[in-house]
């Protein structure tokens, strides 16, 4: 390993932190966006941590990592215009759009500059890091895109950005019951693993039926039009969960029929939702 491949992974830790500190600093000078932005910060925090957590497994050798093709300077200067644009926004210098432009254009050019080959495809935790910060990442820019759709339409954003989002494969977690996961605080926060990936989830009919049917979800199911005519579905653990969180996992995959797994997470994240409520 070359002496400057720490050090680069360092930088780029010291990358995502000026990121979620830009965004701390938008959702104070954007108070009706202040949740879109908090949660984008939240998010980068947890993507530096990830990163940091590797440095002493690159140190031991268990943890690969190779900076070849990753200019430093390139990461510095990056640094230091997100650092300019912090102080234009405290300034209120900066308007919304402006913001959520340069948020798309920063998370879309940190893709295309395949920085996270930083971390090896092959290298155990590494290559996991690498494909979480990727998904995480395309995820934000696919966020940012479809908030400037939603206040200013789709014209607004711009067309090369669009092309290039339009061309990136997405990895939203979604569980057997139509739960979005990739929406989840619990899963954010690395307190779940997702539906699929909780293997002491034994208690659940829903994801167990799914798994010994091979369907990604309910929604694959031809016996039932109607998923609460399922009594694995439409259980005493589900009710109880549907009063609770005042969901309605129903509703989610006849939405999932109607939109596709993707389409209905793309839907739910708009709103920051991991489900539908009930009415």
């Amino acid at each position: 390993m070359r002496s400057g491949d720490i050090e680069t992974l360092l930088l780029f830790a010291d990358l995502e932190l000026c990121v979620g500190d830009l965004y701390r600093t938008f959702a104070r000078q954007f108070a009706e966006e202040e949740s879109f932005w908090d949660d984008l910060a939240h998010e980068e925090d947890q993507h530096q941590q990830w990163i940091l957590a590797l440095k002493e497994g690159v140190e031991e050798g268990n943890v690969k990592v190779d900076a070849a093709g990753i200019d430093p300077e390139h990461i510095k200067q990056t640094m230091e215009k997100l650092s300019e644009l912090k102080g234009l926004a405290e300034e209120g210098d900066l308007s919304l759009r402006s913001a959520l432009e340069a948020a798309l254009n920063l998370e879309t050019s940190l893709i295309e500059g395949k920085i996270f080959n930083l971390f090896l495809r092959h290298s155990g935790r590494g290559g996991e890091v690498r494909e979480e910060l990727l998904s995480a990442t395309k995820t934000h820019a696919l966020k940012v895109k479809v908030r400037i759709e939603e206040i200013w339409g789709e014209d607004a954003v711009n067309p090369r950005h669009r092309a290039f989002l339009a061309e990136q494969p997405t990895n939203f977690i979604v569980a057997a019951c139509g739960l979005v996961c990739s929406a989840c605080r619990s899963f954010l926060d690395e307190k779940c693993k997702g539906c699929k990936d909780n293997i002491k989830a034994t208690w659940c009919k829903v994801r167990e039926c799914c798994g010994n049917l091979d369907y990604r979800t309910c929604a694959e199911c031809v016996e039932f039009t109607n998923p609460r005519d399922c009594k694995k579905f439409n259980n005493f653990f589900s009710k109880l969960y549907g009063f609770f969180q005042n969901s309605d996992r129903a509703a989610c995959i006849l939405q999932i029929r109607e939109l596709g797994v993707d389409g209905h997470a793309r839907k739910m994240m708009k709103s920051h939702l991991k489900t539908i409520s009930k009415h």
